[in-house]
């Protein structure tokens, strides 16, 4: 293996796949990054047991001539933080179980870890289940993840849950105590529901980049790959039945909300500096007439806050409801439109959060009492 690449693309793809490499693997040779030249393109292999991340840079790229074929295993750790310290352009070159790194009169060279044990990348179809624009992924991502559980022991819903219908994607999280559902156009052409881990979807969004490009799908039984121009990310599916929510989102609500949603969101912050001293960060929602509602949080050991906020519509009755501060933030973080609608069936049951205009996202936050699920 021989090649000659700015120091910059190097260390920009070698941060990409070490978002898959883990600080301390279960086995020694999967600490490296797995680095291939043929005269067509030099591509860089990270892994763990959950996700594979692997970068391509064609060799049409001005800043990258392969001069040699091969392959190798190097410690990732090392060799990026010394490809952060070197200047300009980099020659490399494979010999003798090293790897031999030279940039203007600076000299290094790394021993190689032995490969033959790294895992082969998992055989996909050649045919993707559907494709997705960047952009429209990323939001899909954001819009859901947050309300997937991290320390539940029903794994399944510590993914998202993704279903394939013709033309259709929808996505879904929960933890048992909210939820978040889009639905969004697709490419797809069969039906199929997969569960993926909420770790390696916050991963990946750190690879999508900001342009906008095609994102195609495949599916196995065990993995999905996420596959744009120059990076494939591979990740392990959470086997298991994800929670049924067909019948969770109420058509009909005896109390309909319809406020800003950044002066809401202004509203939950300031109570959320006191709501964080108590258990399950609480905060009263009461409308007072039809045109406002109050906002109450305390502490036993600080005060309370209570604040008044005009209110765009009520239709119905009036309502008197206590619920997480830090939930219904979270939702309306993942919202961009101006005004949200909340629906409500009593104090008891489950608010319903939604854009005004686009139905397409709906989120459900449970009230605070004991025990208090959706699920």
């Amino acid at each position: 293996m021989e090649f000659k690449i700015d120091s910059n693309l190097l260390k920009s793809a070698l941060i990409e796949v070490s978002r898959a490499i883990s600080n301390h693997p279960t086995i020694h040779v999967l600490s490296g990054v797995l680095i291939k030249t043929t005269m067509n393109e030099l591509s860089l292999i990270g892994m763990n047991s959950e996700r594979i991340v692997k970068k391509v840079i064609p060799s049409i790229n001005a800043s990258l001539e392969i001069l040699r074929e091969g392959s190798m295993v190097i410690p990732a750790k090392s060799f990026l933080e010394l490809v952060k310290k070197l200047p300009d352009r980099l020659y490399i070159k494979q010999t003798q179980h090293k790897i031999n790194i030279i940039s203007n009169d600076i000299y290094t060279s790394i021993s190689e870890i032995p490969s033959e044990n790294y895992p082969q990348l998992p055989e996909m179809p050649k045919t993707p289940i559907s494709s997705l624009q960047s952009n429209l992924l990323k939001s899909l991502i954001i819009q859901t993840c947050f309300a997937a559980s991290e320390h539940e022991t029903n794994h399944v819903i510590n993914g998202v849950q993704w279903i394939f219908t013709e033309n259709r994607i929808q996505c879904t999280a929960t933890n048992s105590h909210r939820l978040a559902t889009v639905n969004a156009a697709s490419s797809s052409q069969n039906s199929r529901s997969i569960i993926i881990p909420k770790k390696n979807l916050l991963e990946y969004l750190h690879l999508i980049g900001n342009d906008s490009h095609n994102i195609q799908v495949f599916l196995t039984e065990h993995y999905v790959l996420l596959e744009s121009k120059d990076i494939l990310f591979f990740s392990r599916l959470i086997s298991g039945s994800f929670p049924d929510i067909s019948k969770m989102i109420p058509s009909h609500f005896s109390t309909e909300i319809v406020l800003n949603r950044k002066r809401f969101l202004e509203g939950m912050e300031r109570a959320n500096l006191l709501s964080t001293k108590e258990r399950h960060h609480k905060v009263k929602f009461m409308t007072l007439g039809t045109t406002l509602v109050e906002l109450t949080s305390m502490s036993s050991e600080i005060g309370e806050i209570i604040e008044k906020q005009e209110i765009d519509q009520l239709i119905g009755e009036e309502i008197e409801i206590t619920f997480d501060c830090n939930f219904m933030k979270d939702a309306l973080k993942a919202i961009d439109e101006e005004q949200v609608r909340l629906g409500f069936n009593g104090s008891l049951k489950p608010i319903v959060i939604q854009p005004l205009v686009d139905h397409s996202y709906t989120q459900i936050i449970s009230p605070v009492r004991t025990s208090a699920r959706i699920l």
